[in-house]
């Protein structure tokens, strides 16, 4: 991950500054960030998350660790994981008003628009990497911390949890120990040194 608005007038590649800002702020280690006047790349490298069927068996064979891979159950075919879905656009055929209806307007039938398509099915398993090149344990740690606050606010994903699509159930595995306690004593420890960076980074107003 890397991006972000460069408001500075010029470049000012400072690296004692992005070492400060990696130390105070180790979660832009990993995704990146946009100082003023240069945009900071990240070490982490996001996977797809696979779906895991017998066309896709190859794929997870090959990222899971070994201990793992070898217990790898015989997968179904995409096709079992999959259900249609279906939902209609309704004209407003009857507009109300107050506790009445109006009436048809010019005696029309609207029927409404269905629209529909595929998704897959509750209890599906997928499998997604995050591959973090040379972080350090306080980045991990930092990762980890965010992972674990997205799981206790509903663990959703894509745009469409009110209508209940996209809650899921993750289950973390990590090739080295990998605590989030190293990150919270790391903001207990440093607040008032994080607050007075940043608000030394943008003391002119640069967003």
């Amino acid at each position: 991950f890397n991006g972000g608005a460069l408001d500075g007038k010029a470049p000012n590649v400072d690296v004692r500054r992005m070492e400060e800002c990696f130390r105070l702020l180790p979660h832009t280690e990993l995704l990146g960030c946009s100082l003023p006047d240069v945009i900071v790349t990240g070490k982490l490298d996001m996977g797809i998350a696979w779906l895991c069927c017998a066309e896709t068996t190859g794929i997870i064979t090959a990222s899971l660790p070994a201990a793992f891979a070898g217990d790898l159950p015989l997968l179904t075919p995409s096709h079992e994981y999959l259900s249609r879905i279906q939902y209609y656009r309704h004209d407003a055929a009857r507009q109300r008003i107050g506790n009445l209806l109006e009436s048809d307007r010019d005696g029309a039938d609207y029927a409404g628009m269905p629209h529909g398509g595929e998704h897959v099915i509750p209890g599906a398993l997928f499998l997604c990497a995050f591959h973090a090149h040379g972080a350090s344990d306080l980045a991990a740690s930092a990762l980890l911390y965010a992972l674990q606050r997205w799981c206790t606010m509903g663990a959703t994903v894509g745009g469409q949890s009110s209508r209940g699509h996209g809650v899921v159930q993750p289950y973390l595995w990590t090739d080295r120990e990998v605590s989030a306690d190293l990150y919270r004593q790391h903001l207990a420890d440093h607040t008032d040194e994080i607050r007075a960076f940043v608000s030394k980074l943008y003391a002119k107003g640069e967003k």
